[in-house]
């Protein structure tokens, strides 16, 4: 960066900035260890934030009168009142620009996580400070901060003490300035990693969500928030990103508030230095405010709330408006803590599939960066506001309120009418989860197989019956039975290729053994004769671990375990959210798979139910006439089933989650048999065997294959053509 010197830090970041971006799209993936220089660099920014934090607003506020004190308060609660009521505004009027959509989900673990009550006593209440600065609880410091320094205000001879705090800050802001000096390279390796590894599909999928987002941030950030400089100080519109741009900017590029914390105070310093409004009171209350407002949830985190209204959209069950106030209450509330804690939470409350917090961590990506901006600007706006009223340099009128009503209804309007006009014109609709699933192909290496109908004289028992691994090697041949239409077990393609997790492993067992594959598709209740008989060798059809199960078949060791839950149509996905809900409904009607060895079961948990055995899921799925309200069925497969019928949901009543392992199933007397594939299964799981096909057919990880990242050397000078080929080795996409 030696050449660029002569230019400002600010230009020199947002040269380094398009640098990045430029490097990123050229090379694509190729820059992603450059990721490495931007985590050390932020590490380096990090290792001063709280000590700066602790030693300024102890020394800040110790220097304070009662009155001085009483005036921040005063005018900070009304400015971040201000903020909340704007930005939550936002958020309220998002969904009358959201298109039409219909979608559903693969199955999450999320789905049966327990949720935990955000505890707001351990975030605030610092029962050992030593504990909050160890492990980065920002809140419990700045809470410690504040009482340390309001003891001081009336502690006698104190000036040596303050006087040493504020050497130690001075020292603390000289260490951040020197490694502040390195930003734009960082700032460099940074973009560049993230221009070339971001996925444009992930993004295209949450235009929506993205657009609003952006139009709204960027709209606050430069219109409305300048506007209130504007109306109400004697600062021009370009005052406070001329000074403060580098804060603002190194905020953008690296999505980390706290880094810039130092930068905020001495920029707001230094603009009130320049348009001689300096006072040693208003420099105090910039010193308490900003680090005071980096705990609250201004603009910036709460517009991310958009997501929960945007989820429930997306996943088909948009929220009713008689929920928002409620929502955005409770938003409010649980943002005062971590916003990757509060949002499974807010979820799960209104009853969206908790994978889609994993969509959520992916916007993080883009849309932190212009949190990271916005609340930047919306704390250094409420530190020069709250530092020049507490200094009687201004005072808010009705008038000048009105006025910025004005301009805030006008960005509001401006902004929705867009984000409507746009997904208009560009969003289309199209559900593509089911062609998803029905393209899921087998991977990894296969075994020479077939599939053999059953016929009538399968039902005679043979002249030799042969179960043995010794002569089914001789033999050459693996018979598996499997259920037909069985998602995600056993199933067909859209190419009619039989595919599925107990034919992946069925594969795998074969290939363990050195023989070929023959599946025959057979009901349920017809395992226990064909095995019997002799017909088939194993069978391997997601069939749950019972008790009546292991009366009749020579079950093995599970291979992974499901959970029990209810297909329900998703605007009735409410009622059945815990099992005393459920427990309490008169004739609630559910179907269970005929001879899934459950429906006593049920008859005994529920007496009040009505329960109906059907012979297949899809026979729940296509009843027109409505006459089941549910479908017992595992999670995992009650999942993969929505795929096909987004209409419909999977919900786990709480509190209790009912585990059932999954086995294949021999003959009784086959224990040489179940033995082997016994070995195998415990084998084949702590390998990860087991957990691969689980988290392809289950979780839907890889469901489309992945293609290299874009970029200039590979699509368009073409001097990357191995790049495909290495990417999918190292992806996993061959393995086995």
């Amino acid at each position: 960066m030696a050449p660029l010197s002569h230019l400002s830090f600010s230009y020199q970041i947002l040269i380094a900035l398009v640098a990045g971006v430029a490097t990123g799209l050229f090379f694509g993936e190729l820059t992603e260890p450059l990721s490495v220089v931007g985590s050390v660099f932020v590490r380096l920014l990090q290792m001063t934030v709280l000590p700066y934090v602790l030693f300024s607003l102890v020394s800040s506020v110790g220097k304070l009168s009662p009155s001085t004190v009483r005036g921040l308060l005063k005018a900070g609660s009304g400015l971040v009142v201000g903020s909340w009521l704007l930005a939550l505004g936002f958020v309220a009027l998002a969904p009358l620009a959201f298109p039409p959509w219909q979608s559903a989900s693969f199955f999450s673990d999320a789905l049966v996580r327990e949720n935990r009550a955000l505890d707001l006593l351990a975030l605030y209440l610092p029962s050992n400070p030593f504990h909050a600065l160890a492990n980065n609880i920002v809140p419990a410091v700045v809470v410690f901060s504040l009482a340390v320094g309001a003891a001081l205000i009336g502690v006698p001879n104190k000036t040596r003490v303050i006087e040493v705090l504020d050497v130690a800050t001075a020292a603390l802001t000289r260490v951040t300035t020197s490694v502040s000096r390195f930003m734009p390279l960082a700032i460099f390796a940074v973009t560049a990693s993230a221009a070339g590894t971001m996925s444009v599909d992930e993004i295209s999928r949450l235009q929506v969500y993205f657009a609003l987002y952006l139009f709204a941030s960027i709209a606050l950030t430069f219109a409305v928030l300048p506007a209130a400089l504007a109306i109400w100080t004697p600062l021009r519109y370009g005052t406070v990103f001329r000074v403060c741009g580098d804060a603002l900017v190194t905020g953008f590029t690296t999505g980390n508030l706290l880094i810039t914390l130092p930068m905020m105070i001495e920029g707001c310093k230094e603009i009130l230095r320049q348009e001689g409004l300096e006072s040693e009171e208003a420099n105090a209350a910039i010193d308490v405010l900003i680090p005071v407002t980096l705990n609250a949830p201004l603009m910036g985190k709460l517009l991310t709330l958009i997501f929960v209204p945007f989820a429930a959209w997306f996943v088909g069950t948009p929220l009713e408006p008689e929920q928002f106030l409620g929502f955005l209450s409770s938003g409010l509330v649980t943002y005062f803590g971590s916003v990757n804690a509060a949002m499974p939470f807010l979820l799960d409350t209104y009853h969206i599939p908790a994978d889609m917090f994993e969509l959520f961590l992916v916007t993080g990506v883009v849309s932190a960066r212009f949190s990271t901006l916005l609340t930047s600007l919306n704390m250094i706006v409420i530190g020069l506001l709250g530092a020049l009223i507490l200094s009687g340099a201004i005072r808010i009128n009705r008038r000048s309120l009105i006025a910025l009503a004005g301009i805030a209804a006008v960005a509001v309007a401006v902004v929705l009418g867009g984000a409507k006009a746009l997904f208009t014109k560009t969003f289309t609709a199209n559900y593509e989860k089911a062609e998803a699933v029905r393209g899921m192909t087998l991977r990894g290496r296969l075994v020479p197989w077939q599939v053999e109908p059953l016929s009538a004289e399968d039902a005679l028992p043979p002249a030799r019956r042969s179960f043995g691994v010794q002569e089914i090697r001789e033999r050459g041949r693996l018979t598996v039975g499997f259920q037909r239409d069985n998602l995600p077990y056993a199933f067909l393609n859209s190419s009619g290729t039989l595919v599925g997790l107990d034919v992946e492993l069925a594969h795998r067992l074969a290939t363990e053994l050195g023989v070929s594959l023959t599946f025959v598709p057979m009901e349920l209740g017809q395992f226990g004769d064909a095995l019997e008989v002799g017909r088939i060798d194993v069978a391997l059809a997601g069939l749950p671990m019972t008790t009546l199960a292991s009366a009749e078949l020579g079950l093995t060791h599970s291979y992974l375990d499901a959970t029990l839950g209810l297909v329900v149509r998703d605007h009735d996905r409410q009622d059945f959210k815990t099992m005393v809900d459920l427990v309490q409904m008169d004739g609630v009607r559910i179907a269970v798979v005929k001879d899934h060895f459950l429906k006593r079961r049920v008859e005994s948990l529920l007496p009040r139910a009505r329960v109906e055995a059907i012979a297949s899921p899809r026979e729940f799925f296509e009843d027109s006439s409505r006459q089941f309200d549910a479908l017992l069925f595992t999670a995992e497969a009650g999942a993969a089933w929505t795929l096909l019928y987004p209409e419909y949901t999977v919900v786990v009543p709480q509190p209790v989650t009912a585990r059932m392992p999954i086995v294949m199933a021999v003959a009784p007397e086959n224990n040489e048999l179940r033995v082997f594939i016994n070995e195998w299964i415990d084998l084949a799981r702590a390998l990860g065997v087991v957990q691969r096909a689980y988290d392809h057919w289950v979780l839907g990880q890889d469901a489309q294959p992945e293609q290299p990242r874009w970029s200039v050397l590979r699509n368009v000078l073409g001097w990357g053509e191995g790049m495909d080929r290495n990417y999918q080795q190292g992806s996993g996409v061959t393995s086995e």
